[in-house]
């Protein structure tokens, strides 16, 4: 697949692996679109990794910002290469482009969610919104939308999960403090990496809840949205990964790729 050997492309099946197969496996025309919008999200993931204080991530998030805005000057970039001419044109809208940028802006803070809306806010405009983006550009009406929209919940919730301790180690917490309460637990406990009883229930409950919202994804969706909807389909083998792990969140096995996932997206088929 020629989208596949782009920058973008590259990029992508480098640092977000599951999201490139499932472009790979929807394929169509819009795959090295995807790619550039997927790879964009995945630069600004990165931001908290790659800076030592707030006020850098704030200059990173500006970059974009000033890279994307309308009539800016080029600026040299693989990402903002590819995707300029999709905003540029109104193919993607570059207003809720830019929303994922401020959504980010919640990674540069180092304490956790005050409370349970707070974190599924959180989920809601980056994951959330990305998957509902992803599914509007692949031509999706508003119920496709929506659904997308909770597929991409649930994924991130799944994958705060699955980071949980890697975050630890950065000094972050993206857990809602007030469910570590409720638990038993802290903040303070992850960060010293203490497994505990409360920090397991936790997990069981942000599992469960993840799990209502990757049902939204339609049992046979439409071949032209497709894409968005495969993360529902990766979902049961991080779900069980979780479970044999007791919901340790902080098992480095979890940080791991189960076997097996591009079987997970081929078998059975879906979409019309």
């Amino acid at each position: 697949m020629a989208q596949a050997l782009t920058p973008c492309g590259a990029l992508l099946r480098d640092g977000d692996p599951d999201r490139y197969l499932t472009v790979l496996v929807a394929g169509g025309r819009a795959a090295a679109d995807l790619f550039a919008l997927y790879a964009f999200n995945l630069e600004l993931a990165r931001t908290a990794e790659v800076v030592r204080e707030a006020i850098l991530g704030q200059i990173r998030l500006q970059w974009w910002r000033d890279a994307l805005a309308e009539g800016a000057p080029p600026r040299p970039h693989p990402v903002v290469d590819a995707l300029r001419p999709l905003l540029d044109s109104g193919r993607l809208p570059r207003a809720k482009v830019l929303a994922l940028i401020e959504a980010r802006e919640r990674d540069l803070e180092k304490e956790a969610p005050a409370d349970y809306a707070a974190f599924l806010g959180y989920c809601a405009t980056t994951a959330g919104a990305l998957n509902e983006l992803a599914a509007q550009f692949l031509g999706g009406d508003a119920e496709e939308q929506a659904a997308a929209r909770r597929v991409g919940s649930g994924w991130a919730i799944l994958g705060l999960l699955r980071a949980t301790r890697h975050l630890a180690r950065q000094g972050r917490v993206l857990l809602p403090d007030a469910l570590l309460r409720a638990a038993g637990t802290d903040a303070r406990a992850l960060l010293d990496l203490r497994p505990t009883p409360a920090l397991a229930e936790v997990g069981r409950h942000l599992d469960r809840e993840a799990a209502q919202l990757l049902a939204a994804a339609p049992r046979r969706p439409r071949r032209a949205v497709l894409q968005p909807f495969l993360l529902a389909r990766l979902a049961p083998s991080y779900r069980r990964q979780l479970a044999r792990a007791g919901f340790d969140l902080l098992d480095p096995r979890l940080g791991e790729r189960p076997p097996g996932l591009a079987w997970r997206l081929a078998l059975p088929r879906m979409g019309a």
